[in-house]
């Protein structure tokens, strides 16, 4: 049943990306409101570079269109407005777009590093994570906070006086919901975030820390 609810949850989340590109692509302000809630609400899909990749592809089109449009209407004295207007719309909307892109990748390289330093590594110093990833202390306080207010560290806490990310004990064991099959289990990097975790043989889980499937 655990399995059955994962895949159908998978599926889910693929349908609404198709639906978010459609509506970035029919009217971007509908698009982005969606977009902004599945971010909101997806852990995993801050990590994935695809979905960054295709946000840049719909930006740049949007702006390319925008700028054929201005051009066309150009040579007709009574479009112009009309051009000037979707240029507006539609060249506004790709550089958000763009922009948003940008913020992504850059935002999910910088969770996936501290993710590696936190969870694969143990590393609990914010000053040692500070400089791994190159960042000043404060940004990185105020990244792991962040992190931790989306659950991508479930249970953590910032201790400001020791100047470290306090983490709960986690079993080493597959979860107890999932394991009511017998079988083996084994630890399985993240292909979303690269955090390890242990899973049983044969079930698809969430990822402890981002919430993409794994298997």
């Amino acid at each position: 049943m655990a399995t059955n609810n994962s895949l159908s949850s998978i599926t889910n989340k693929k349908s609404f990306w198709i639906w978010i590109i459609v509506g970035l692509i029919l009217f971007w302000p509908v698009g982005l409101g969606m977009l902004i809630l599945k971010l909101k609400n997806d852990r995993s899909a801050t990590m994935n570079g695809i979905f960054a990749n295709v946000i840049s592809f719909v930006g740049w089109c949007l702006v390319i269109f925008g700028v054929l449009v201005f051009i066309a209407c150009v040579g007709v004295p009574e479009a112009v407005g009309a051009g000037i207007f979707s240029f507006l719309l539609l060249g506004g909307g790709g550089f958000v777009m763009l922009r948003l892109s940008k913020k992504m990748k850059s935002r999910g390289s910088r969770y996936k590093k501290m993710i590696n330093l936190v969870v694969n590594q143990k590393q609990t110093s914010i000053d040692n994570i500070a400089s791994a990833v190159g960042l000043p202390y404060d940004d990185v306080v105020a990244d792991l906070q962040t992190m931790i207010n989306s659950h991508y560290f479930p249970g953590a806490s910032i201790d400001s006086t020791n100047r470290e990310i306090i983490l709960p004990i986690i079993s080493t064991a597959p979860k107890e919901e999932y394991n009511h099959q017998a079988g083996s289990f084994k630890v399985v990097s993240c292909s979303s975030c690269g955090a390890n975790n242990t899973v049983t043989l044969g079930m698809v889980v969430p990822c402890d820390y981002c919430g993409a499937p794994l298997s």
